[in-house]
């Protein structure tokens, strides 16, 4: 019989919502877009502000506004568009039971329930906030850290300003940005067992946040054709990075790294590893199967982007990967290299070398091999019109050019 009157409700109609409980008043609330009563809860489209009655309690029976007093705010039942029409403050807000609400418009103020804002997405459920995220202007320099929790995955679009550090809690996706939008946020960003952190970049994207892990379970993955500027902090980060985006690291990033091609408009993608920075962790690996390593920073904005870029751990290397160096003249710090702390075990499929350099014998690469010297052939591509010829010699420790 229970089953029965449970498969007949209503959406919107939650179980023990027969008793007339319309005198009841709760810090917890849920959206009713359409500002209806009709004994259920709506949820959909509607505009969000301080005066609309357009919340109620699980029940659907008493019709409310947002106000100072709600603690918890829950978006449910059907999907919707919510727009923010005037600065509204949150506690905790959640998404449970229905995928893709969208939250735009004015901004979200944040106030501290304990330490934290927090935004809960349930368990296989994505949402998406449009809006700003901002300090509470009462107490501004007090402004709370964001916890996003509850298993799902939450996107954040544009730029938000709250000042707090971003905790994502364990198992649970924070995206910033989409395919066609960039997001960001201005604190550090805490990764919990199992979180994963999303950065998408159609074009480009500048990373300058600090990130750190609870341990080496969680992940970051930048997502998308563009190239994404890490200038930020992940010494404390000691997951796996996985990256279809070209990185340029001018900074420190932890732990495991693995590029990878993607399908970008129909085309195949392979993207590009580069910088003057620090890459990975000792006992990690730094994998280029099918993609470019590059040293230099090619933000300087002035041709050639000579600089070494550094690998904590193992340095993975395919036949499909490439190298690019580029090169000046023999015993000069002109010149790219690749300082590795751990092995590398086989050679890139291909060298590019642009430009003309100077005929002479170049330190590209240094390793710890223990006297196991890399394998596989390698092609090397110049500039047309170079007039050199160019020769690997592959040694325990050292990888050299000859150009003659």
């Amino acid at each position: 019989m229970a089953l029965g009157l449970a498969a007949a409700m209503p959406v919107g109609v939650r179980a023990g919502c027969f008793e007339d409980n319309s005198t009841t008043l709760s810090s917890t609330v849920y959206w009713n877009g359409e500002e209806e009563i009709e004994g259920r809860v709506n949820g959909g489209d509607g505009e969000w502000n301080l005066s609309k009655s357009n919340w109620t309690d699980e029940c659907g029976s008493t019709q409310r506004t947002w106000d100072g007093s709600i603690f918890r705010g829950i978006f449910n039942t059907v999907k919707g568009n919510v727009l923010i029409t005037e600065p509204v403050p949150f506690h905790i807000l959640e998404f449970s039971d229905v995928q893709g609400y969208v939250i735009g418009g004015e901004s979200l103020q944040m106030r501290r329930a304990d330490r934290y804002a927090t935004i809960v997405v349930d368990s296989g459920l994505f949402a998406q906030i449009n809006a700003n995220i901002e300090n509470d202007p009462i107490q501004p320099r007090f402004g709370p850290d964001l916890m996003v929790m509850g298993g799902g995955q939450l996107t954040l679009v544009g730029k938000k300003t709250f000042t707090g550090e971003t905790i994502v809690y364990e198992d649970t996706a924070l995206s910033l940005g989409t395919s066609l939008h960039s997001g960001s946020v201005a604190g550090d960003i805490q990764l919990m067992a199992g979180a994963k952190l999303e950065v998408s970049s159609l074009r480009e994207a500048t990373f300058d946040n600090k990130v750190s892990s609870e341990d080496s379970s969680a992940e970051i993955r930048f997502k998308g054709g563009g190239t994404v500027y890490f200038n930020g902090d992940a010494s404390g980060f000691s997951g796996t990075t996985t990256s279809t985006s070209s990185i340029n690291v001018t900074s420190t990033l932890g732990g495991g790294l693995r590029m990878e091609s993607s399908i970008q408009a129909s085309q195949t993608f392979s993207p590009t590893l580069s910088g003057n920075g620090t890459i990975g962790s000792y006992g990690a690996k730094v994998s280029i199967e099918d993609g470019t390593i590059s040293p230099g920073n090619i933000t300087t904005g002035v041709a050639p982007f000579f600089g070494t870029l550094n690998i904590k751990g193992d340095l993975v290397l395919t036949e499909k990967s490439t190298l690019t160096l580029s090169l000046s003249t023999p015993d000069t710090t002109q010149n790219d290299m690749i300082s590795v702390t751990g092995s590398v075990r086989q050679l890139p499929g291909t060298i590019r070398v642009p430009g003309m350099p100077s005929r002479g014998i170049y330190k590209v690469m240094v390793f710890q091999n223990e006297d196991f010297v890399p394998l596989g052939a390698t092609k090397f591509i110049p500039d047309e019109g170079d007039p050199n010829e160019y020769t690997l010699l592959p040694g325990k420790e050292e990888l050299y050019i000859w150009a003659h």
